[in-house]
């Protein structure tokens, strides 16, 4: 069963508080990185050239995430909206991979769904998410056979041009006015059933879209855009001219995938209704198998397998990344404290000798040339300690009174004799601490 999204302008759209363009409906199992995805080509272009009724129908295989989805879609104008100006609808209906093999399995095509789907013309509900009931089964969409090709080239057979290998890299189809380009489309799928779910495809070409989203692109004789396609470095299939048409190729289908299958094989694929028996329809041997007949869908799993190990990578680097900066912050943070604590301990010593008025040079230099900080500090504190007990003992009024007795003696030779007895003390007990510091117990 396939989910649905509505994308309309409306005065209130799902997401709440938006107004606008946006998705008025979806079912809940459409996620919110899947809305985005989808609503990025709901856009209907109205430019000079491009029919404002025309009804554009596309075939996507999206990837969202670590998914794949494939996504139909019908774009068509819808009046006037709310605000009096214009307004268009896309619908959309998304299957996943597991839907998609039980289809291809029947013989469908994706071209059946798009043209047998009763696409919604207008939206005039409130916004809201669509029931269970609401989802769509693709196995019921099955479309009327045609002859556009032998109607428009007059040889059905030319509709296996677009199975061969130039084509297969890209291909536009340039295709008379009044020719339904999607009936065309139907029967070059058929011509290659196995690989039919795996060709994107849209038959009209809008400004706004990238021709890289899709295999297959569908012009009319009279687009705009013709002249901008012809000269690109796809193929380009001009319809309205089929005698310059290639002959179509022989291909034969790849039988082992099939065979392998058993009972769940595909029918030998053919053009009943368009050509005789005798022009069985093969494809290129450079393709990849039906992937939907053998039970498996290997492009949906070498996509995961290349998007996981994407995450594991990126997961890495950023992780990696984050430990190199916080490493390096940690460096760069110990050391502007190492820094900081020496500066600090350089303007001690500095502060102390100018506190003192010393002019120990020998000392100083010593305890500036310390390796350790927190030692040099103990150092520091032991030799303030030791100024700050002569500096008192200088200070009191005995040593005062020896002082002016021996300036009014005239002796002045005294007082540099009492500081060379102070810086001899100071440098024996420096002497001391040092042998008894680096000693051995």
């Amino acid at each position: 069963m396939a989910w649905q999204l509505i994308y309309t302008s409306a005065p209130r759209l799902l997401e709440a508080g938006r107004t606008g363009f946006g998705t008025v409906a979806r079912h809940r199992a459409v996620s919110g990185m899947l809305t985005s995805s989808v609503e990025r080509f709901s856009q209907f272009a109205r430019l000079p050239g491009h029919d404002p009724r025309r009804v554009v129908h596309t075939y996507r295989i999206l990837t969202a995430g670590s998914a794949t989805y494939h996504v139909f879609s019908c774009l068509q104008d819808a009046g006037s909206d709310y605000t009096g100006r214009t307004n268009h609808i896309a619908h959309h209906l998304i299957a996943e991979p597991r839907e998609i093999r039980a289809l291809a399995a029947t013989g469908q095509t994706p071209a059946d769904v798009l043209l047998a789907m009763a696409w919604r013309t207008a939206w005039s509900e409130g916004p809201r998410y669509l029931d269970p009931a609401e989802e769509v089964d693709l196995s019921s969409l099955t479309a009327s056979n045609s002859r556009a090709w032998a109607a428009v080239t007059g040889n059905p057979a030319h509709a296996r041009l677009l199975w061969t290998r130039e084509a297969l890299k890209g291909c536009y189809l340039i295709v008379p006015n009044g020719a339904s380009t999607l009936e065309l489309f139907r029967e070059a799928l058929l011509a290659g059933s196995g690989q039919a779910w795996q060709t994107s495809f849209t038959p009209c070409l809008g400004p706004n879209d990238d021709g890289a989203d899709f295999r297959w692109v569908g012009l009319s004789a009279s687009s705009p855009m013709r002249g901008q396609v012809e000269t690109s470095s796809r193929l380009v299939l001009d319809l309205t001219q089929p005698a310059r048409l290639p002959p179509p190729p022989e291909l034969e289908m790849p039988a082992p995938a099939v065979e392998d299958a058993g009972p769940a094989s595909l029918p030998e694929p053919s053009l009943p209704t368009r050509e005789p028996p005798k022009e069985r329809l093969r494809s290129h041997k450079s393709q990849p198998p039906p992937a939907s007949t053998i039970g498996d869908w290997s492009p949906e799993i070498r996509q995961k397998t290349a998007k996981s190990s994407k995450n594991v990578i990126v997961i890495s680097l950023v992780i990696a990344v984050l430990l190199i900066v916080s490493v390096a912050g940690g460096l760069l943070w110990q050391y502007n404290q190492q820094t900081q604590a020496r500066t600090a301990y350089d303007n001690a010593i500095a502060k102390t000798w100018k506190e003192h008025k010393l002019s120990l040079n020998d000392t100083r230099k010593w305890l500036e040339d310390q390796p350790d900080v927190n030692e040099g500090k103990t150092l520091l504190q032991s030799h303030e300690e030791f100024f700050q007990s002569m500096r008192t003992l200088l200070s009191k009024p005995g040593a005062q009174g020896r002082q002016r007795n021996a300036h009014r003696n005239c002796h002045p030779c005294r007082a540099s004799e009492v500081a060379g007895e102070t810086r001899r003390h100071m440098e024996t007990s420096e002497r001391v601490y040092r042998r008894e510091r680096h000693s051995p117990p």
